[in-house]
Parts: structure tokens; C-alpha cells; sequence
């Protein structure tokens, strides 16, 4: 899985370089559920729940890299 940030505004957005989440395997049909604290996806075999608390800190980490905020 992939990620990209907005680093410009709502109306006009500018969308950063994707970064690859080094901790998700490959997979497809990403949702987001429970308030937003469960990360689901399906590798083709099995849906795997991910808790978001697990990727927060490796998705905090890109952002910084993406809007340029060390």
C-alpha cells in the first residue's frame, strides 16, 4: 500500500510523491472502519485487520517527510 498527503489546500491540493507503508504486504480493497481505528484489506485469500495505533507512527513518520515538517 501506497500513501500520499495534500500539502497545499482543500481547493487547490497538490499531492506528494506516494510512499510505499513498509509494515502492509501487498493487498487491495483498503477500508478504514470502527471510528477509524481498524485498518482492513484483502491479500486475494483472507481480509486482514490491521489496528491503525500500529500504523500511526509509520504514517506520522511519512507525512513529515511528505509536507517537509521534521
Amino acid at each position: 500500500f501506497f500513501i500520499s498527503f495534500n500539502t497545499n489546500t482543500a481547493t487547490a491540493p497538490k499531492w506528494s510523491e506516494p510512499q510505499k507503508i513498509q509494515s502492509l504486504p501487498y493487498g487491495w480493497n483498503p477500508y478504514i472502519i470502527e471510528q477509524e481505528q481498524l485498518f482492513l484489506y484483502s491479500d486475494g485469500e483472507d481480509i486482514i485487520a490491521v489496528p491503525m495505533k500500529k500504523l500511526k507512527v509509520e504514517i506520522d513518520a511519512l507525512r513529515k517527510v511528505a509536507v517537509g515538517k521534521n
